[in-house]
């Protein structure tokens, strides 16, 4: 029996892991994301998201203005218009871009991310809603509030976490700010 010595060379030794680069290497073309790279995104990313957001949010107001009206002055019942602006343009953006579709999108599908959005969206707003007496308008905005999501994140894996952010501004002012005023 022969007893190791540490000094000695082994016969099958490990092939040694290549450098790790350093932080002022520039990364590969294969490391970058796919548009902008670096965290930079183009500015006709912004323009797509602007582009998304009207093509969601002008049907959603045309078609629902009434049902949209009540169900946003029951949900946000006592805000200013003040109010109701800076939160469908800072407060609930950034907040719901940077969790799902920033830190939830990087390992999940872009579906399975706006379904998990979707889901929060329905228990932070449907306890506002009047359920009991219209329960088929519940189901209705519960069923907008998944497609909404689903193109948030549709648009976050197509043009990048801006493009997401600002698709959801001009969609939540067309479809919650403008009915808020409205009425």
């Amino acid at each position: 029996m022969s007893q190791y010595d540490p000094l000695e060379p082994q016969a099958s030794a490990p092939e040694a892991l290549p450098p790790a680069p350093a932080d002022d290497d520039p990364p590969e073309p294969d490391d970058l994301p796919e548009r902008g790279g670096r965290g930079e995104q183009p500015p006709d990313t912004l323009a797509w998201g602007v582009g998304f957001g009207l093509l969601i949010g002008v049907p959603l107001m045309l078609f629902g203005g009434g049902t949209l009206n009540g169900a946003v002055q029951r949900a946000f019942a006592g805000m200013s218009g003040g109010e109701m602006l800076a939160y469908v343009v800072f407060v609930m953006p950034i907040a719901e871009t940077l969790f799902f579709r920033g830190i939830l999108h990087g390992s999940r599908p872009f579906w399975m991310v706006g379904l998990m959005a979707s889901a929060w969206s329905i228990v932070l707003y449907l306890p506002m809603l009047d359920v009991v007496n219209f329960p088929l308008v519940a189901v209705v905005i519960c069923l907008v509030l998944v497609m909404l999501n689903v193109m948030y994140g549709y648009v976050r894996n197509r043009n990048g976490l801006a493009a997401a952010w600002v698709c959801q501004v001009v969609a939540n002012v067309l479809v919650l700010f403008l009915p808020f005023v409205a009425a």
